[in-house]
């Protein structure tokens, strides 16, 4: 386990506080050892949420980007809905956006295809556009963007 900066002090201060003897003799503090377990199978560092940003337009995905950089996220990117399908199967995602507008298919029918699969179904869909129209929202709703 390589443990930086805040993560590694905090675990350090965990494996001192288990290593104190019984009889208090290194134990500056005055802190019983024996109140203390520690449960190394639980100790896990922050979970970073991965985004798949599925955009054709280039300058669209570089904005995203960028008003996501204000937080920790690992952003993967896709151009097209083969490449956003691929990288489902690769990995885990927290949520996805992507565009109305897709070259192979569109936004609402790529978000019916991974509402309706086992594996995607529970992860929260973000369809944007710029074509304006309620009827483009009631389409995206209805196919379980959230």
């Amino acid at each position: 386990m390589n443990l930086t900066g805040v993560e590694a002090e905090k675990f350090n201060r965990i494996i001192d506080v288990e290593q104190l003897s019984p009889n208090g003799a290194s134990n500056p503090a005055g802190l019983n050892p024996g109140a203390y377990t520690v449960d190394r199978n639980a100790w896990e560092l922050p979970h970073i949420p991965n985004i798949l940003i599925v955009d054709s337009a280039e300058v669209s995905r570089m904005l995203l980007k960028a008003m996501l950089r204000s937080e920790p996220y690992r952003i993967v990117e896709a151009r097209r809905a083969s490449e956003a399908m691929a990288e489902l199967e690769k990995q885990q995602f927290d949520l996805v956006i992507l565009d109305l507008m897709l070259p192979e298919v569109s936004g609402v029918e790529f978000c019916r295809r991974l509402k309706s699969n086992r594996r995607t179904q529970l992860i929260p869909v973000v369809i944007m556009t710029s074509v304006q129209g309620v009827e483009n929202e009631i389409m995206g709703i209805s196919a379980g963007a959230d």
